[in-house]
């Protein structure tokens, strides 16, 4: 019954807060950011390199102080805009990380060479995509940029236990994090890693004990998003036991994804500094369903066919960049389609969305207006959101549970 009602709480708290007033300054205690990809950009990143002796036999030497490009420049530009933006009321500047290791004897036995707390140097030296070296770089290049005043604290909870217990510790108080970001089940040392006890698979007839630790922390994390702490999120599989809860209306496919990611104009508005090619990197999944407030930041591509040596045969298979600007223009790749319901339109063959965000369901996103708490008690708006609740049944409740 406790576990029952805290899922009623948060869900009442994020339908009364999509319905309080709009064109309010955003204030602490609204909802926060929330950014949603069917991507593993942990494995499709690193730290940017140069060519300081123009010879191309010779390997690029990692630029200094580390900064990173790709995948990873996509996840850092993604945090340095959440923790830019209000935060959770008494939030330090800090990151909860879920699903990697940063424990001093992984780091020894899994990363030799790398150095704790060295500003990422050398996590640059060392032949690795690794997510924990990721959030290394990550935070010494916060650190240098004006959209977090310093480096963020970050804390790593790789285990079901530390997962459970971390979001319990959340809503208790005992914990205040700014953000909190699931690196995904597709890259190294996330969610797909460690023992199987602590890992998320694709396995559709077995609840892990890591994919029930995130399905009851479900209202946790929904509560947390409501009360104004931001989620960035990556990955396909997990997303089954919390997504549903914190944005009922929106699904995650079941079909896979491939080629390109292509900005949208309110992706280029927000990602200050990101390209395409920094976020084209093959997705694995993609959302449907009602997106309601929340914004596509990027979609599908496919690759073109070119004649990439001249002899008037078709070779190569891509995105091609003509222009040499890092990003997909008229001509250079095709949008992707899908059979079946689009979100947007409600037409067969639409192009469907890879990544969406906003404050939580039906909020605006990050760098807009978001509406205050709802702090007069509107006891309509809050009857109607329980009602809501209640006459949807037990659904809800169960839907994280994944079961053969």
């Amino acid at each position: 019954m406790a576990r029952l009602g805290r899922l009623l709480l948060a869900l009442a708290l994020v339908l009364t807060f999509a319905a309080a007033p709009s064109g309010a300054v955003r204030a602490t205690g609204a909802t926060g950011p929330i950014q949603l990809g069917g991507d593993d950009q942990n494995d499709h990143g690193g730290v940017a390199t140069e060519d300081l002796d123009s010879d191309p036999n010779t390997d690029e030497t990692p630029v200094l102080p580390p900064t990173t490009e790709g995948g990873w420049r996509y996840v850092m530009v993604s945090l340095k805009e959440m923790l830019a933006t209000e935060q959770r009321a008494g939030a330090s500047n800090s990151v909860a990380v879920i699903g990697t290791n940063g424990s001093a004897e992984y780091i020894a036995a899994a990363l030799p060479g790398v150095t704790a707390n060295d500003a990422g140097v050398s996590c640059t030296t060392t032949e690795t995509n690794d997510s924990y070296c990721m959030m290394e770089v990550v935070k010494a290049e916060l650190d240098r940029l004006n959209g977090a005043a310093a480096a963020p604290t970050i804390t790593y909870y790789e285990t079901a236990l530390e997962v459970a217990a971390f979001f319990d510790a959340l809503t208790a108080g005992t914990i205040n994090v700014a953000a909190v970001y699931i690196t995904g089940d597709g890259g190294p040392n996330d969610l797909s890693d460690g023992a199987a006890d602590d890992e998320v698979n694709d396995d559709s007839s077995v609840t892990t004990p890591m994919e029930q630790a995130l399905a009851d922390s479900a209202s946790d994390i929904a509560t947390f998003n409501a009360q104004g702490g931001a989620v960035l999120a990556s990955g396909t599989d997990h997303y089954a036991s919390w997504l549903s809860v914190l944005v009922p209306s929106i699904s995650v496919s079941e079909s896979p994804t491939g080629d390109y990611i292509g900005i949208t104009t309110d992706g280029a508005a927000l990602w200050d500094g990101l390209t395409d090619l920094d976020v084209s990197s093959i997705w694995h999944n993609h959302f449907t369903g009602d997106l309601g407030a929340l914004k596509v930041l990027g979609l599908g591509y496919e690759g073109v066919n070119y004649d990439s040596d001249n002899d008037g045969v078709d070779d190569s298979y891509g995105w091609r960049d003509l222009d040499s600007d890092d990003m997909i223009d008229d001509g250079e790749a095709s949008r992707l389609m899908w059979d079946g319901p689009d979100s947007q339109s409600g037409t067969a063959d639409d192009a469907q969305t890879i990544v969406v965000i906003g404050g939580a369901a039906g909020e605006a996103a990050i760098g807009e207006e978001l509406p205050e708490t709802n702090r007069e008690g509107d006891t309509f708006t809050y009857w109607l959101a329980i009602g809501a609740l209640l006459t949807a049944g037990t659904g809800l409740m169960l839907r994280g549970r994944k079961t053969a």
